[in-house]
């Protein structure tokens, strides 16, 4: 059983998860998870984060031009099964679904009973809703996977606001996930 929680854990970390911040004095959760010597870093696991996957609308697609959009879009849908798979909570978002359409159905059909989150704040930062930001908190983790379409807005601006909070933010960009 073990080993294939690794393997589903690496599916869903997609080898490309970076640390931008760990807040200081953050203690492990478990023993054999404990901070790497040396540092405040604890490994991710399933049981210390949460999914937030920021605004994957066919809207959001149209201005994507660093990547494939149907290899970043099968990627966000491989990442979302993983975390269903191992349980790990799943923070869905979008922005203006009346004109970006909304969340992709690949997605959402994985947690049919999951609410996305249509942010009522306008702009990059999912955090600014604070409905977001209380979903996040529910969850009691403090390593946050954040992908959004467009890395140096959807993702940058809501990793500062979680590290700003306190929250460890990970990165899984979709145009590395190709």
């Amino acid at each position: 059983m073990r080993k294939t929680n690794i393997l589903l854990l690496t599916a869903f970390i997609s080898f490309n998860v970076v640390s931008i911040a760990a807040p200081a004095g953050m203690a492990p959760d478990k023993k054999e998870n404990a901070p790497i010597k040396g540092s405040n870093l604890e490994l991710l696991s399933v049981n210390n984060s949460v999914l937030v996957l920021v605004d994957y609308q066919p809207g959001m697609f149209k201005g994507i031009e660093s990547g494939n959009r149907t290899t970043m879009k099968n990627a966000a849908v491989a990442a979302a099964k993983a975390a269903s798979i191992l349980k790990v909570p799943v923070v869905l978002t979008s922005i203006y679904p009346q004109g970006n359409g909304e969340f992709i159905k690949e997605i959402t059909d994985q947690f049919p009973n999951q609410e996305v989150l249509a942010r009522k704040v306008p702009g990059f930062d999912a955090f600014d809703d604070e409905r977001v930001l209380e979903a996040v908190k529910k969850t009691g983790r403090k390593k946050i996977v954040i992908s959004g379409l467009w890395t140096s807005m959807c993702f940058a601006y809501t990793a500062i606001h979680g590290i700003r909070e306190g929250y460890e933010a990970l990165s899984m960009p979709p145009e590395m996930l190709r």
